[in-house]
């Protein structure tokens, strides 16, 4: 399994990722498909090559596995978490793993992968429609952080948003038993 940033090369294929995890969170919470039958709430364009935005193709061997988006210094904190200006917080934005690959600790590897690349505090939401993704980043984060992090709701969120907040020590991570 590998994660690597995605370039304007991977455009195309990032895009045609983007339409089948539409696809799925449309079972979730709705979504809308254009007149050229197309989802358009998220395309490759505003990913690839964007100064605080990071996308990356996650791989086993070499067949497209999935994709993960992480924002630096995003505003969606919650209001209830601290606000430190000077850290460029980063936020998983978007997480996608194809169906075939799921249940096989691909997603998980690859999540402690993009955590590792930007040390420092994390934030991660879901909608509380979206309780299979609840229940997976619950287990992902506490397995990653030793149980070392906080989980906050706002009820004032339309989408009645979770959030967890941790701290990713980088690469400087004990290694894990990932079997």
């Amino acid at each position: 399994m590998s994660v690597a940033p995605a370039s304007s090369v991977d455009r195309e294929a990032l895009d045609q990722l983007l339409q089948l995890y539409q696809y799925d969170f449309s079972e979730i919470e709705g979504g809308t498909i254009g007149d050229d039958g197309r989802y358009h709430y998220l395309n490759a364009t505003s990913w690839i090559d964007h100064a605080n935005r990071h996308a990356f193709l996650i791989r086993v061997d070499r067949e497209i596995a999935g994709f993960a988006l992480v924002e630096l210094g995003a505003e969606k904190l919650v209001h209830s978490f601290e606000r430190r200006p000077h850290e460029a917080t980063p936020s998983l934005e978007e997480f996608f793993i194809l169906r075939k690959f799921r249940r096989s600790g691909i997603g998980r590897r690859a999540a402690y992968d993009v955590f590792d690349r930007f040390p420092g505090r994390w934030q991660l939401s879901q909608t509380a429609n979206n309780r299979v993704a609840h229940t997976f980043w619950l287990k992902v984060i506490d397995d990653y952080t030793g149980g070392q992090f906080e989980e906050r709701s706002d009820p004032a969120d339309q989408w009645c948003t979770t959030w967890q907040t941790f701290r990713s020590p980088g690469v400087e991570r004990a290694p894990r038993n990932l079997t």
